[in-house]
């Protein structure tokens, strides 16, 4: 499936995008002196992925073909991470 892809970047937990939504894929960059940084992403309530980016090296990760859908919204909890977010 074809679409535009956007990027948003959070530095803070809370709602990437509000809506339906495939992720395509994600950076986790760790925040100054952090040796583990996570990144949970969840679908309202249900958690569908996580990723840690170990010490203090940025994490990229490419979600294959369609990504990955988040039928009502795309929300992530951070601990100590910022993180880019590839949707569409």
């Amino acid at each position: 499936m074809k679409t535009d892809v956007k990027a948003a970047s959070v530095a803070a937990s809370g709602t990437v995008y509000a809506g339906r939504t495939r992720v395509r894929g994600v950076v986790v960059m760790p925040t100054t002196g952090s040796s583990a940084a996570i990144a949970t992403f969840s679908n309202g309530a249900n958690s569908v992925m996580t990723f840690t980016a170990a010490n203090g090296v940025p994490l990229c990760v490419t979600i294959p073909e369609d990504g990955v859908l988040f039928s009502t919204s795309v929300e992530v909890v951070l601990t100590d991470a910022t993180v880019t977010v590839f949707y569409g």
